[in-house]
């Protein structure tokens, strides 16, 4: 997290490294893979969302957005898996939608493929 600015909570903490994440994703020189811009592009565009999302919370819901905050430091630290990322989209947002996710799983990991073989055709001439 954060050691750049002293902050008043854990939330503020998320939301400030969540705004510095986005900043990073936007700032030149930016990547010229494609799928490395593609990547950066997608994550600022989400820090940014998140960082809107936790600020209207602590606006809102500040024990919510603490909450959050602690599940957040739990996935930074331990990542997804042990965070229960996966039970939770396959609850909240598969089950609810009628998916199963592991559909969702595979089309994520055949995509992954897909990835991989485009970054590997892909060569970019170094200086």
């Amino acid at each position: 997290m954060s050691d750049t600015v002293a902050c008043e909570s854990p939330a503020t903490e998320v939301l400030t490294d969540l705004a510095q994440m986005h900043l990073r994703s936007v700032a030149s020189p930016l990547p010229q893979h494609p799928a490395a811009f593609g990547w950066q592009v997608t994550a600022g565009g989400v820090a940014a969302l998140a960082a809107r999302l936790m600020d209207a919370l602590i606006q809102t819901n500040p024990a919510e957005a603490e909450e959050i905050a602690d599940w957040y430091g739990w996935l930074v630290d331990y990542g997804a898996a042990a965070a229960g990322v996966y039970s939770w989209v396959e609850r909240r947002v598969a089950q609810p939608a009628g998916v199963d996710i592991d559909e969702w799983v595979a089309a994520a990991r055949d995509l992954a493929v897909q990835a991989k073989a485009a970054t590997a055709a892909h060569h970019i001439p170094t200086a």
